[in-house]
């Protein structure tokens, strides 16, 4: 059977579960699911182990020291009428600051 490109979820009270469905499916990775932890055996699961972090839930230490691997949500501004040879928009205006970041450094 051909196998990867699918990930399922796991967690430590379904290893027989999981061993099952990946074999079923053919799967290469194996991640946690929100609020659940994954089993101590979990290398013998799948080739390959995600590991989810959640900022909402104090994972803020890890997240600041690797914003390069925050997710990226792409955002809307209103739209605006150009009335002139310059047209100035700013990107931030009706979202939080506290809670969104322009990515600037990856800006053209």
């Amino acid at each position: 059977m051909y196998k990867g490109r699918v990930t399922i979820p796991t967690d430590e009270s379904f290893v027989e579960g999981t061993k099952e469905i990946a074999a079923m499916w053919g799967a290469d990775a194996v991640r946690d699911c929100d609020g659940t932890e994954l089993p101590k055996n979990v290398k013998e699961l799948a080739e390959k182990v995600y590991n989810t972090y959640f900022i909402v839930r104090g994972d803020n230490e890890w997240a600041e020291k690797h914003p390069e691997e925050t997710h990226r949500t792409f955002l809307m501004s209103a739209r605006n009428l150009a009335e002139s040879d310059t047209l100035s928009i700013d990107p931030m205006q009706g979202y939080f600051p506290q809670q969104i970041q322009p990515d600037a450094e990856n800006l053209s």
